[in-house]
């Protein structure tokens, strides 16, 4: 039987030239390392709504999709991942780390320096690059 395969919806936001990341907590699957917020998409939810009800849940404030920014797939040990990025601006509410030990809002050229999960090391470098607007 082959390894589980998990799409996750990943939420970039940008807010007055920075990207919102979480540190993911010690008590779960990659745990301590820098994300951006999102999550499993659940049985019969599109990437979209699975996207509003994590960052609501994870953040609470509401998002903005701005545009599909990548898709990938990744392989790791125990299970194989398909990440979904879009492009995000907030539109109501003060992040907060509800279910993360922190977050940080950092500028795109301080991005690369911190600790991510190995399958978002191929986007975060376009993201480093990018002119956040």
């Amino acid at each position: 039987m082959g390894k589980p395969l998990v799409e996750v919806a990943i939420a970039i936001i940008c807010h007055e030239g920075r990207y919102l990341i979480t540190r993911r907590r010690r008590d779960v699957h990659l745990a301590d390392l820098w994300e951006f917020p999102g999550g499993k998409r659940d049985a019969g939810e599109t990437l979209e709504q699975c996207l509003f009800r994590e960052v609501e849940e994870e953040l609470g404030v509401q998002i903005r999709i701005e545009t599909h920014f990548f898709r990938l797939e990744h392989d790791y040990p125990d299970r194989t991942v398909i990440l979904q990025g879009y492009l995000c601006r907030l539109l109501a509410g003060d992040p907060k780390p509800l279910s993360s030990q922190e977050l940080r809002w950092v500028s795109p050229s301080t991005l690369l320096s911190y600790p991510f999960p190995e399958a978002n090391l191929s986007f975060l470098k376009q993201l480093a690059e990018r002119e956040t607007g």
